[in-house]
């Protein structure tokens, strides 16, 4: 009996330390230091805005980085994918930052792909899309029937992939 009593007691002892070290929580928190510079080169590349128009972005990773030589890269990576893909584009806009204190120079140029013979480049399923709307605006009278039919050659041309 006298030797029970001490391991009972150092059992229970025991076992009131493993509960305690189960039921605390410390919880691990990452701590991330955010310098704002990040964020600023997400949205580098070329993007699809939709109905045939994208953007290319480049940002320059000083403020020693000028806007002529980004825009002259983007303006080259337009050019090139263009070659590769048989497209002509159009320049719709070039949108040129400066740097300030925190942010990068940035340089955004918007513009439209073309085929060779002039039509936008869009998927079949926008050409559908575009067309369902023209016709909804021959219908409440908004175009007239010409000019639903020299939008709708163009149109057609995507979805029968002539």
């Amino acid at each position: 009996m006298k030797i029970i009593k001490p391991l009972l007691f150092l059992s229970i002892l025991c076992s009131q330390f493993v509960l305690f070290g189960q039921t605390e929580k410390v919880e691990k928190k990452e701590i991330q230091f955010n310098t704002g510079y990040s964020n600023q080169f997400e949205d580098r590349g070329m993007r699809y805005l939709g109905s045939g128009i994208y953007s290319n972005t480049k940002v320059g990773g000083s403020g020693f980085v000028k806007l002529d030589k980004l825009e002259r890269n983007a303006r080259e990576e337009i050019t090139n994918f263009c070659e590769l893909n048989n497209y002509n584009y159009k320049i719709i806009n070039v949108d040129r930052q400066k740097q300030t204190i925190g942010v990068f120079p940035k340089v955004i140029i918007t513009y439209e792909l073309l085929n060779k013979d002039g039509s936008k480049v869009m998927s079949k399923d926008e050409a559908k899309k575009e067309l369902i709307e023209l016709k909804e605006f021959l219908d409440l009278g908004i175009i007239t029937q010409e000019e639903f039919d020299e939008k709708a050659v163009e149109l057609k041309k995507i979805l029968l992939g002539k």
